[in-house]
């Protein structure tokens, strides 16, 4: 559904009915009537516009139609021009998408693709060039780093979904003022170079650092924190929570609130409107807040490195020592590098299992 001016075809609203989780809207377009399941709401008698896909349309009702050509008793050619028109003036958008992209098309080729290329072609082959399956096959001692790595961003991944669910929930609803200050809040440690947010961390975490000194001013034993797993983790979630909290609030911010509305007169309390309706409607914004958090935790290692010392290695330094340590064999870095890719888009192929696509706006049945 678009403004009426968007689309060749628009018509007026004579029903709308809700269905729990959306919408089912009637829409009369020259005498055809349109059925629309959408999450968006729209108040009958207003007008709007129906941009079409071939998928889009599922059963037609033949109608009377009445258009700028003339009378028919049927489904005419003239109903068949308009969906023409609207098709080519799709296909005229699509071809001024198609030349704006050609500046990203070139730099995603050269600094995407032929890196890419690069790692898998120094992957499968040896120093001298030729044909191997050694460092594919070498990068199974290192298992136990992989699960390390896996397990940590796992674990920083979970705890910046609990923590940032709930503030996400809030902001999204403060008035617009409040948002603006308490996103800005959010986002300001990002302003901060990334390396001095974790040079911080270890003055406050380090043996004699500013933590510790307030626990001994206390009378209190002095804990070790630095060179653990859970600084590790601590460095985690304060680097890469902000990446959870705002796709989070983008998905609840534009949650149609009379839904929930609906939900609450119909008698379901505040834990099954949760569970049964705010939840569902924001898991675009949890399946995207999960990839962005747990892709860079998996792989980094400035991180473990600063805050986890040499008993935390991750797959990250293990790379970084491929390629720039004394262990310099660039060919099994890059094999390493492809298997936490594979890996990767595993985890990820899963996760969108998990996303069935019911809020992304319904289909449209004629």
């Amino acid at each position: 559904m678009v403004a009426p001016g968007e689309s060749p075809l628009s018509g007026l609203v004579t029903s709308v009915t809700f269905k729990g989780v959306h919408y089912e809207i009637i829409v009369d377009v020259k005498g055809f009537k349109w059925m629309i399941q959408s999450t968006d709401f729209q108040e009958e008698g207003s007008k709007i516009g129906l941009l079409l896909q071939p998928d889009d349309i599922h059963i037609m009702k033949k109608s009377e139609y009445s258009g700028k050509f003339g009378d028919y008793s049927t489904f005419s050619d003239e109903m068949d021009e308009d969906i023409l028109a609207s098709q080519r003036e799709e296909a005229k958008k699509r071809m001024k998408s198609k030349t704006a992209s050609v500046p990203y098309g070139i730099w995603m080729t050269i600094f995407i693709v032929v890196p890419m290329i690069l790692v898998v072609v120094f992957a499968f082959t040896d120093k001298s060039g030729h044909f191997t399956l050694d460092n594919i096959m070498a990068v199974g001692q290192y298992s136990n780093v992989f699960l390390r790595s896996i397990w940590l961003g796992a674990i920083a991944t979970v705890i910046c979904l609990v923590l940032g669910y709930p503030l996400a929930y809030i902001i999204s609803h403060t008035g617009a003022r409040a948002q603006s200050v308490l996103i800005m809040l959010v986002m300001l440690p990002m302003w901060m170079n990334f390396l001095l947010r974790t040079y911080a961390w270890m003055t406050l975490l380090e043996d004699n650092g500013v933590i510790n000194t307030v626990i001994a001013s206390l009378g209190l034993p002095k804990l070790h924190m630095i060179n653990t797993a859970g600084a590790v983790v601590l460095g985690m979630v304060y680097n890469y929570i902000p990446f959870m909290i705002l796709p989070l609030y983008s998905a609840l911010a534009k949650m149609d609130h009379s839904v929930i509305e609906a939900a609450q007169d119909l008698g379901a309390n505040q834990r099954r409107v949760f569970m049964k309706v705010i939840f569902p409607l924001s898991m675009p914004g949890v399946i995207s807040g999960i990839t962005m958090v747990f892709v860079p935790a998996v792989s980094t290692f400035i991180i473990s490195k600063m805050l986890g010392g040499g008993s935390n290695l991750l797959i990250g330094d293990l790379i970084d020592m491929q390629f720039l340590g004394s262990a310099y064999n660039p060919n099994l870095g890059s094999a390493i590098s492809l298997v936490l890719m594979v890996l990767i888009l595993i985890c990820m192929g899963i996760m969108n299992q998990f996303d069935d696509g019911e809020t992304r706006g319904g289909g449209l049945m004629i």
